[in-house]
């Protein structure tokens, strides 16, 4: 076969491979943008129901948590590794179950307050052949300009999972994890100590708004 025939088969072959990557990234992308689509409008569906009970309010946002949220993941992220070794057992599940019912009612308390917001999606990027950045901005009726609220979503299993959420571009974990670490490095790592301290952030999370 001549070299010429040679080299117009294999540009073809690149070509091809390159086309099926390139629908492969489209699907993934439009998977993603869709995932954060509808659990956008599952939220506001269940969660902003006039008149819902603080404690109603917060089951359900737990239940979307448990579908759509890797918090067990960002949990042990934001703590750091080396911290997370340092805790024993029932303090690693003690951390775990604090950090969960702190996320929950801290934005279970956010839906509280809804009040006509519009999430748009704006486009989706892709990190890597299982995590991508999904770009979006919430438009609010008395508000100048929206606020840029980017998520990070990874596919396991054939599904989507949220793993951070960047608010303005500052990232939910790493802010987190900034504060818990520096936490713990000026109270001589006492998991403990950081565990009393989140108990209280939590009591004070979900003291009635009126008290």
């Amino acid at each position: 076969m001549p070299m010429r025939s040679v080299i117009l088969i294999c540009l073809f072959l690149v070509a091809m491979i390159a086309q099926g990557e390139a629908r492969a990234d489209e699907k993934f992308s439009d998977g993603a943008r869709k995932f954060i689509a509808e659990l956008a409008g599952e939220a506001i569906a269940k969660l902003t129901v006039k008149d819902l009970p603080q404690d109603e309010r917060e089951k359900r946002f737990r239940a979307l948590v448990h579908k759509h949220i890797d918090f067990g993941t960002i949990a042990r992220w934001v703590i750091g590794r080396q911290y997370w070794s340092r805790a024993d057992e029932k303090q690693q599940k003690a951390y775990l179950s604090l950090y969960e019912d702190m996320m929950v009612a801290t934005y279970a308390n956010r839906f509280g307050d809804y009040a006509g917001e519009t999430l748009v999606i704006k486009s989706t990027k892709t990190i890597d052949e299982k995590e991508a950045l999904v770009m979006s901005s919430l438009k609010r009726p008395q508000a100048d300009k929206p606020v840029n609220i980017d998520w990070r979503v990874r596919e396991r299993n054939s599904s989507f999972m949220i793993v951070d959420i960047m608010i303005e571009g500052l990232s939910m974990a790493q802010t987190q994890r900034a504060e818990y670490t520096s936490f713990l490095r000026n109270h001589d790592v006492d998991v403990d100590a950081l565990l009393k301290d989140m108990k209280v952030r939590l009591d004070e999370i979900r003291k009635p708004k009126h008290s």
